[in-house]
Protein backbone atom coordinates (compact mmCIF):
# COMPACT_ATOMS: atom_id res chain seq x y z
CA UNK A 1 0.00 0.00 0.00
CA UNK A 2 1.51 3.34 -1.04
CA UNK A 3 1.31 6.22 1.41
CA UNK A 4 0.53 9.51 -0.28
CA UNK A 5 1.08 12.96 1.22
CA UNK A 6 -0.95 15.91 0.07
CA UNK A 7 -0.63 19.52 1.22
CA UNK A 8 -3.60 20.85 3.17
CA UNK A 9 -5.27 23.84 1.50
CA UNK A 10 -8.29 25.68 2.85
CA UNK A 11 -9.96 28.60 1.05
CA UNK A 12 -6.74 29.91 -0.45
CA UNK A 13 -4.75 29.55 2.77
CA UNK A 14 -1.89 27.07 2.65
CA UNK A 15 -0.47 25.01 5.47
CA UNK A 16 3.06 23.62 5.52
CA UNK A 17 1.62 20.49 7.11
CA UNK A 18 0.90 17.44 4.99
CA UNK A 19 -1.73 14.78 5.46
CA UNK A 20 -0.61 11.18 5.02
CA UNK A 21 -3.33 8.77 4.06
CA UNK A 22 -2.99 5.00 4.34
CA UNK A 23 -6.52 4.36 3.10
CA UNK A 24 -7.41 3.15 -0.41
CA UNK A 25 -8.85 6.63 -1.16
CA UNK A 26 -7.39 8.50 -4.11
CA UNK A 27 -7.52 12.18 -4.97
CA UNK A 28 -7.27 13.62 -8.46
CA UNK A 29 -6.67 17.32 -8.94
CA UNK A 30 -7.28 18.90 -12.33
CA UNK A 31 -8.29 22.53 -12.74
CA UNK A 32 -7.61 24.42 -9.50
CA UNK A 33 -11.38 24.91 -9.11
CA UNK A 34 -12.12 21.17 -9.14
CA UNK A 35 -11.14 18.45 -6.70
CA UNK A 36 -12.61 15.01 -7.07
CA UNK A 37 -12.25 12.40 -4.32
CA UNK A 38 -12.61 8.75 -5.12
CA UNK A 39 -12.96 6.17 -2.38
CA UNK A 40 -14.83 2.92 -1.89
CA UNK A 41 -18.40 3.73 -0.86
CA UNK A 42 -17.93 7.51 -1.23
CA UNK A 43 -19.63 9.56 -3.92
CA UNK A 44 -17.70 11.96 -6.11
CA UNK A 45 -17.77 15.47 -4.73
CA UNK A 46 -18.65 18.10 -7.31
CA UNK A 47 -16.46 21.12 -7.99
CA UNK A 48 -18.64 23.66 -6.16
CA UNK A 49 -18.55 21.52 -3.00
CA UNK A 50 -14.80 20.88 -3.18
CA UNK A 51 -13.63 23.95 -1.26
CA UNK A 52 -16.12 23.34 1.56
CA UNK A 53 -15.21 19.66 1.68
CA UNK A 54 -11.48 20.39 1.81
CA UNK A 55 -11.96 23.03 4.50
CA UNK A 56 -14.17 20.73 6.59
CA UNK A 57 -11.70 17.88 6.21
CA UNK A 58 -8.76 20.05 7.28
CA UNK A 59 -10.64 21.34 10.33
CA UNK A 60 -11.68 17.82 11.34
CA UNK A 61 -8.12 16.61 10.83
CA UNK A 62 -6.70 19.33 13.09
CA UNK A 63 -9.39 18.60 15.70
CA UNK A 64 -8.47 14.92 15.60
CA UNK A 65 -4.74 15.68 15.98
CA UNK A 66 -5.48 17.85 19.03
CA UNK A 67 -7.71 15.13 20.53
CA UNK A 68 -5.00 12.49 20.05
CA UNK A 69 -2.40 14.74 21.69
CA UNK A 70 -4.66 15.25 24.72
CA UNK A 71 -5.42 11.53 24.87
CA UNK A 72 -1.71 10.65 24.74
CA UNK A 73 -1.05 12.92 27.71
CA UNK A 74 -3.99 11.76 29.83
CA UNK A 75 -4.35 8.00 29.32
CA UNK A 76 -2.33 4.83 29.73
CA UNK A 77 -1.03 3.11 26.60
CA UNK A 78 -3.31 0.08 27.16
CA UNK A 79 -6.39 2.32 27.07
CA UNK A 80 -5.13 4.11 23.96
CA UNK A 81 -4.37 0.80 22.23
CA UNK A 82 -7.91 -0.40 22.86
CA UNK A 83 -9.30 2.90 21.51
CA UNK A 84 -7.11 2.68 18.37
CA UNK A 85 -8.28 -0.88 17.74
CA UNK A 86 -11.91 0.22 18.10
CA UNK A 87 -11.35 3.16 15.73
CA UNK A 88 -9.71 0.87 13.17
CA UNK A 89 -12.48 -1.71 13.62
CA UNK A 90 -15.02 0.98 12.72
CA UNK A 91 -13.20 1.55 9.42
CA UNK A 92 -13.03 -2.01 8.12
CA UNK A 93 -15.68 -4.46 6.98
CA UNK A 94 -15.81 -7.41 9.33
CA UNK A 95 -13.61 -8.02 12.34
CA UNK A 96 -10.15 -8.41 10.76
CA UNK A 97 -7.81 -5.41 11.04
CA UNK A 98 -4.74 -5.67 8.82
CA UNK A 99 -2.05 -4.08 10.96
CA UNK A 100 1.33 -5.15 12.28
CA UNK A 101 2.51 -4.65 15.84
CA UNK A 102 5.25 -2.40 14.44
CA UNK A 103 2.68 -0.11 12.79
CA UNK A 104 0.54 -0.11 15.92
CA UNK A 105 3.59 0.92 17.96
CA UNK A 106 4.16 3.81 15.55
CA UNK A 107 0.53 4.89 15.88
CA UNK A 108 0.72 4.82 19.68
CA UNK A 109 4.19 6.35 19.93
CA UNK A 110 5.66 3.44 21.90
CA UNK A 111 8.13 0.58 21.38
CA UNK A 112 7.04 -2.58 19.61
CA UNK A 113 7.81 -4.59 22.77
CA UNK A 114 5.22 -2.48 24.64
CA UNK A 115 2.61 -3.27 22.00
CA UNK A 116 3.57 -6.95 22.12
CA UNK A 117 2.78 -7.05 25.84
CA UNK A 118 -0.53 -5.25 25.35
CA UNK A 119 -1.51 -7.59 22.51
CA UNK A 120 -0.64 -10.60 24.68
CA UNK A 121 -2.81 -9.21 27.51
CA UNK A 122 -5.72 -8.55 25.12
CA UNK A 123 -5.38 -12.10 23.72
CA UNK A 124 -5.40 -13.62 27.22
CA UNK A 125 -8.54 -11.64 28.02
CA UNK A 126 -10.03 -12.92 24.72
CA UNK A 127 -10.60 -9.41 23.42
CA UNK A 128 -8.64 -10.06 20.22
CA UNK A 129 -7.05 -12.88 18.28
CA UNK A 130 -3.95 -12.38 16.16
CA UNK A 131 -2.06 -13.93 13.32
CA UNK A 132 0.77 -12.46 11.28
CA UNK A 133 -0.26 -8.93 10.26
CA UNK A 134 -3.92 -9.37 11.24
CA UNK A 135 -5.74 -8.57 14.47
CA UNK A 136 -9.28 -9.93 14.82
CA UNK A 137 -11.65 -8.21 17.23
CA UNK A 138 -13.29 -10.97 19.27
CA UNK A 139 -15.00 -8.93 22.01
CA UNK A 140 -15.81 -5.35 21.03
CA UNK A 141 -17.63 -4.65 24.31
CA UNK A 142 -14.58 -5.79 26.25
CA UNK A 143 -12.34 -3.51 24.19
CA UNK A 144 -14.73 -0.63 24.88
CA UNK A 145 -14.45 -1.28 28.62
CA UNK A 146 -10.64 -1.39 28.33
CA UNK A 147 -10.39 1.80 26.29
CA UNK A 148 -10.30 5.46 27.17
CA UNK A 149 -13.39 7.41 26.18
CA UNK A 150 -11.74 9.81 23.80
Amino acid sequence: MKVQSIPIRTFGRHSDQACSDNSPARAAVGDARCIFLFAPGRATIGAYHAANAADSYAREFVDQVMQVAACNAAHQVEERAARWLLDLHDCVPGDDIHITQERMAEMLGVNRSTVSGIVQDFRERELIATRRGVTTVMNRCGLQRASCYC
